[in-house]
């Protein structure tokens, strides 16, 4: 992962964290994809759309 050269796919990534620890480590991959059923995707899109912080750190890339 180091490098920006791996690649992730999180099934049922649920309200799995690890994209964002891994970007506080500075370890994150060229992708990452997470894939979960549509409500809970939802749930956590709504969760990280209320967070500036968060979104922040989405918008850097």
């Amino acid at each position: 992962i180091s490098g920006g050269k791996g690649q992730i796919i999180n099934l049922g990534a649920g309200f799995d964290t690890l994209y964002w620890r891994l970007r506080d480590a500075g370890c994150c991959p060229l992708n990452f994809v997470e894939l979960d059923f549509p409500s809970i995707t939802a749930k956590k899109c709504y969760h990280i759309k209320k967070h500036k912080q968060l979104i922040d750190k989405i918008n850097t890339e």
